[in-house]
């Protein structure tokens, strides 16, 4: 492994550990105006394993808005362990690894249009 790749995972392991850390502060749920249906969707799928949407399962005709479930599909194994403040809460520990691996495509793209010290910077 080289030294730039030792660099990008300490980066990597740094972001996401202080995401995950501001995410223990966080003392409720913010309801986006998807994130009901989302959750919906997820608890669905990890029981049925079908992805219906969100007016399927609730029955409600104007349940939210249409999202992709590509997201509800991979926090739906949370549900198979937690349930309630303790599934929101893996989900953000989640959320914040997703969002924390930016830093890899971030790099690559920097990379070919940026100095090598100013990369670096710009993945923070």
């Amino acid at each position: 492994m080289t030294q730039e790749a030792k660099n990008l995972l300490k980066l990597f392991l740094f972001v996401a550990f202080i995401k995950i850390l501001i995410s223990f502060y966080m003392k409720g749920p913010f309801i986006f105006s998807d994130e009901p249906c989302v959750t919906q969707i997820a608890m669905h799928f990890a029981k049925t394993f079908k992805l219906e949407s969100c007016a399927q399962i609730t029955g409600m005709l104007d349940a939210g808005t249409t999202t992709a479930p590509l997201y509800s599909v991979i926090i739906s194994p949370i549900y198979w362990l937690f349930s309630g403040m303790k599934a929101y809460y893996a989900i953000l520990i989640l959320n914040s690894i997703l969002f924390s691996s930016l830093v890899f495509p971030l790099h690559s793209i920097f990379k070919t249009f940026l100095k090598k010290n100013q990369v670096i910077f710009l993945n923070i």
